[in-house]
């Protein structure tokens, strides 16, 4: 009898252990079943959505001239909250976006792979390898596009790390912001917005900054660069976004 008492205790602590793990896994599969249909249905909303926009562009001359050549390489900036400009360029241009590898850059890129966009791996913790990344991909892509204030903000903050792609690719940097007329916003830390069915869109791209200075053809220091691509940015967003900044980022003083 002594010994039936001591088997039953190992046999349920070995169920339990079972039950547990099980549970582990079946959370884990579920998970992963989610994650991959919320992936289906957004990519397929998002289809449906950009093909119901009305877009209109209003590009800078110099930078219709940069678009017409096929042998042009150049950088896209735009911030963050304006990530599906991106999408949208990279789906209809086949511009390269910079994604980060965080878990939501993760969903990200596999959404924009899903929807027949490569992209480019960021990392804020391996600054180097990122910049190495996106150099290379600049030798076989002909534009890449940036979220200058990157993957975390601080917002309406230009990273340096673009700033130093133009000046190592000697790319030109083309200054860009989507406006919407109608949009909702998400509530995430950049204030996403999200372009509602049949909402008018308007694409701008200012002139392009140059990596080397006037006359010459000696390169600008990346600071330079970045901060460049800053003021101009911050200028069209209070210029054509001014609304927009004032109800989701009336925390921050962006404009004058």
């Amino acid at each position: 009898m002594g010994g039936d008492g001591a088997v039953a205790p190992k046999y349920k602590t070995t169920l339990r252990h079972v039950l547990s793990s099980a549970m582990v896994l079946l959370k884990k599969l579920v998970r992963t079943v989610l994650y991959y249909i919320a992936l289906e249905l957004i990519s397929a909303f998002y289809q449906a959505l950009r093909h119901s926009w009305n877009v209109k562009y209003y590009i800078h001359e110099d930078s219709v001239k940069l678009v017409n050549d096929d042998d042009a390489h150049y950088v896209i900036a735009m911030w963050h909250y304006n990530t599906l400009a991106a999408a949208f360029l990279s789906a209809l241009w086949g511009t390269v976006p910079l994604v980060s590898t965080s878990r939501e850059g993760t969903f990200v890129a596999k959404f924009l792979i899903k929807i027949g966009v490569p992209t480019v791996a960021s990392n804020s913790k391996t600054k180097p390898l990122t910049l190495r990344r996106s150099v290379s991909s600049m030798g076989s892509n002909r534009v890449i596009v940036v979220p200058t204030d990157g993957s975390v903000g601080p917002r309406f903050q230009v990273k340096v790390g673009t700033g130093f792609l133009a000046r190592t690719t000697k790319s030109p940097v083309v200054p860009m912001l989507l406006v919407s007329d109608n949009h909702g916003v998400a509530k995430s830390w950049d204030r996403l917005i999200v372009p509602k069915p049949h909402s008018n869109l308007h694409i701008i791209m200012e002139q392009p900054i140059q990596p080397t200075l006037p006359m010459s053809s000696q390169r600008k220091r990346p600071q330079q660069i970045t901060a460049e691509v800053e003021e101009v940015l911050l200028r069209m967003v209070c210029t054509h976004s001014n609304d927009y900044l004032q109800k989701h980022h009336s925390d921050l003083t962006l404009c004058s």
